[in-house]
């Protein structure tokens, strides 16, 4: 239907919403590279529209094809463009902020900066809660990666990649009790997530429990040989 509209267009003509809408369908349905040019076109024709919020969802939607189809450096232009015409543009907050702690090395202040607005804006953001608790965690603030984590899972109790940064997290902060009891939920959830094995192993022998961590450590090396086995070998001769 949207190519047909566009096919209707007199010569010379550009419907930039029409654009945007067909560029959105093509992406969900696994067309990228068609989806980018019609972002694009959207992007170049955007001028037509007098409504701001209008023109900073085209170019927002440009900019997330680009980030999506690995086109770094436009991304992140264009993804300021949109803070520029909609500086409370939640979703471009926490994307932009995602692709600086992805840098190598990461910008985390930046990050940071981006992701507090989000916050600011909406609390209950799971988004805007669990980056928050990743670019924390990266500053090795813990006390305020365990909030946001805490607060990303309220909101996801089902979120185990969560729960696995939020027992990391007790674990640096040396909140060794809360950090084995985080990792046996996580567990529970998913059996076969061998590291947590692993980390909850150097939980327990923090808290001198080395029976408990050399039986997790011989559970991984029977489950799974191989697995990350250098360490832990060296880990069970500590034990010995």
């Amino acid at each position: 239907a949207f190519r047909k509209s566009l096919a209707l267009l007199p010569a010379g003509t550009d419907d930039p919403l029409t654009y945007y809408n067909l560029s959105t369908v093509l992406y969900e349905q696994g067309k990228a590279d068609d989806a980018l040019n019609y972002a694009k076109k959207a992007y170049d024709s955007q001028g037509a529209l007098r409504d701001m919020n209008a023109r900073a969802n085209i170019v927002y939607n440009y900019a997330l094809i680009c980030d999506k189809t690995g086109k770094v450096d436009e991304a992140i232009a264009k993804y300021a463009e949109v803070l520029q015409l909609n500086p409370n543009h939640l979703k471009t907050q926490i994307n932009l902020g995602v692709m600086y702690m992805g840098m190598t090395p990461p910008d985390t202040e930046i990050a940071l900066s981006l992701f507090k607005k989000a916050y600011e804006q909406d609390n209950s953001s799971f988004e805007a809660n669990n980056n928050l608790g990743s670019a924390y965690l990266s500053k090795k603030d813990y006390k305020n990666a365990i909030l946001h984590f805490q607060n990303a899972l309220k909101i996801d109790p089902k979120d185990n990649e969560v729960r696995i940064n939020l027992a990391q997290a007790f674990a640096s902060d040396g909140q060794y009790d809360n950090a084995k009891t985080t990792y046996m939920e996580a567990l529970r959830q998913n059996p076969n997530a061998w590291d947590c094995y692993i980390e909850l192993a150097k939980v327990c022998l923090a808290l001198n429990d080395s029976g408990n961590a050399a039986k997790f450590l011989e559970f991984v090396k029977v489950k799974n040989p191989g697995y990350r086995e250098p360490e832990i070998d060296s880990l069970l001769a500590s034990i010995k």
